[in-house]
């Protein structure tokens, strides 16, 4: 009897253990399975992560200074990046651009016998911007996108009919700015949309020429990507 006993316990104990160890395996592969399956979905969320970005574009000077009267053409490169995904449909973007800016205006001179001569000139700013955007995707491949751009200001230029002079320490060496746009992402890679970047801070420093004056830098572009 003690015998049967004590074989029924050893038998007990060894299909428990096994049950166990089972269990623990089962566990275990369901966690591996499950970190492959995040993994494969992060990596999928994780393509093409990197955005190259040109922008032709027509930039402005709205403000309280009236020689502003017109825009020029300036270009913007860069690259955005993956920052956050928040959902399948929304991204949290940061990037990294180069970009020319500024605004044309008319430039007064005398000629020879007493004339005043009208020129067009233009003022060329160049900055080095941080644009932070949220983009949604409302479809499969169109998107709306909004945020606010950093701009450390690299050169400042005016270039007018006698010349070209270098005018950086007429401006603040920091400008802040929107963006606002919507556009298009093929499956090929490339996209193509339009942006409207309206400043928000005044481009003027108070100690120069034009410290009475508020004025902003605004932007519409045309924006071509293409994702690696």
């Amino acid at each position: 009897m003690n015998k049967l006993l004590l074989f029924l316990g050893l038998f007990t104990s060894g299909i428990a253990g096994f049950a166990q160890s089972s269990l623990e395996s089962i566990i275990r592969n369901s966690k591996s399975d499950s970190l492959e399956k995040k993994m494969d979905k992060w990596e999928k969320k994780s393509d093409h992560e990197t955005e190259m970005i040109m922008k032709p574009m027509f930039s402005f000077i709205p403000g309280d200074s009236e020689s502003y009267s017109g825009s020029i053409f300036g270009l913007s490169l860069g690259f955005n990046l993956n920052a956050l995904t928040w959902s399948d449909q929304t991204t949290i973007k940061a990037g990294l651009a180069y970009t020319m800016q500024g605004g044309a205006y008319q430039s007064y001179q005398y000629e020879p016998g007493g004339n005043m001569g009208s020129y067009k000139a233009k003022v060329r700013l160049s900055y080095l911007q941080l644009p932070i955007t949220v983009q949604h995707h409302v479809k499969e491949r169109w998107y709306a996108e909004a945020g606010i751009q950093t701009g450390l200001l690299l050169s400042a230029r005016d270039h007018h009919s006698s010349g070209t002079d270098k005018i950086k320490d007429i401006y603040k060496p920091l400008d802040f700015g929107l963006i606002l746009g919507a556009g298009y992402k093929s499956p090929q890679k490339w996209g193509v949309g339009i942006q409207f970047n309206p400043g928000i801070s005044n481009i003027n420093r108070k100690t120069g020429p034009y410290k009475n004056a508020k004025d902003r830098n605004s932007a519409l572009a045309l924006r071509l990507s293409y994702q690696l």
